[in-house]
């Protein structure tokens, strides 16, 4: 679990799905392009095996951190044309989801290391609702009809964000 800045709220998203799904999350800041239709997820920090244990790990490139200009950061390029899920709790009653496909890794000094973008059903209406801090935890898969299901078992709400 990689977790930054005490968000609990991504914590526990993460003990939540990451066991269930067998994979790892990419806690991510959200970056919405309108302009086409799709979000960007960046971190400094990110997970090699996105696809799951035994699965196979993502090139990456040895980089310095982004605020600091100090230590080392790994740039991961990320497996594309795969779906993925974008979840975070808020609150600890609700999870916000949304899907999307993720349709290539960006390569920026001006941002954090790494990077993709995913196409979504509606970026606009997306920023329009978009609610809490900028964070949110990727993990690759579809798990919505899933998630569904848990929230009625957990009694949690469910929130999609386009």
């Amino acid at each position: 679990y990689g977790i930054c800045q005490a968000e609990l709220d991504c914590a526990m998203t993460e003990l939540l799905l990451t066991p269930f799904s067998g994979k790892p999350g990419f806690l991510a800041n959200l970056v919405m392009d309108t302009g086409r239709n799709e979000v960007i997820h960046s971190h400094c920090t990110a997970p090699t095996t996105m696809l799951g244990i035994g699965g196979p790990a993502s090139p990456y490139i040895v980089r310095s951190h982004l605020e600091t200009a100090d230590g080392v950061s790994l740039q991961v390029l990320m497996p594309i044309a795969e779906t993925v899920t974008v979840a975070k709790f808020e609150h600890a009653r609700r999870l916000m989801i949304s899907t999307g496909e993720v349709t290539g890794n960006v390569d920026s000094e001006s941002g954090c290391r790494t990077q993709i973008r995913t196409r979504v059903k509606d970026a606009r209406k997306m920023l329009a609702q978009f609610r809490t801090n900028v964070h949110r935890v990727v993990y690759y898969g579809d798990y919505t009809n899933v998630i569904e299901k848990m929230g009625r078992l957990m009694a949690f709400e469910i929130v999609h964000e386009m």
